[in-house]
């Protein structure tokens, strides 16, 4: 499962770390199930394992780097869906999976009908749209800027269409 044979990377009790500064977590395995962190500290080493995992065709799914602190989360199925799309929307992740070829948003989906969480998703979207379409205003210049491109915004907007044509699929 590991992409090179490089020393960054460490085999621990069924989780996968990469060593940058410090042993960052990466992947866990659950079930057979391998359960990858989408950690933007790290996302060329997610990319290259997300390669790998479909490389072998091995089941996987994405979760939160919020998930590897002892401390845990409340509500575990909402933060992974909203850190799915928050992924969708930063350019890294999203260049990296299309030049792969790899759909996260049907990786999404499947693992929501697999949790039996997927009347979480609209929620979810609803609240990262807000961050997508955030605006600031310039006083000095007079205009808006916005955090994310115009291109990154237009697909975030026609996602829930793909999203349900997923569900039904």
């Amino acid at each position: 499962m590991i992409p090179d044979g490089s020393d960054a990377w460490k085999v621990g009790k069924r989780q996968l770390t990469y060593k940058k500064y410090a042993n960052i977590p990466i992947c866990y395995i659950e079930d057979g199930v391998a359960y990858v962190y989408l950690d933007k500290r790290i996302y060329k080493q997610v990319l290259h394992l997300t390669r790998r995992l479909m490389d072998i065709e091995a089941e996987f799914y994405f979760t939160t780097p919020e998930l590897s602190s002892p401390k845990g989360l409340e509500d575990h199925h909402l933060a992974i869906l909203h850190n799915y799309l928050r992924s969708y929307i930063q350019k890294e992740f999203s260049r990296g999976f299309n030049r792969l070829g790899f759909d996260i948003i049907r990786n999404m989906t499947d693992w929501a009908k697999k949790e039996g969480c997927f009347s979480l998703i609209r929620e979810s979207y609803e609240s990262v749209k807000l961050i997508a379409n955030r605006k600031d205003y310039d006083h000095y210049g007079r205009f808006y800027t916005y955090e994310y491109s115009q291109e990154i915004r237009d697909d975030y907007d026609r996602l829930y269409r793909e999203i349900q044509i997923n569900s039904i699929l």
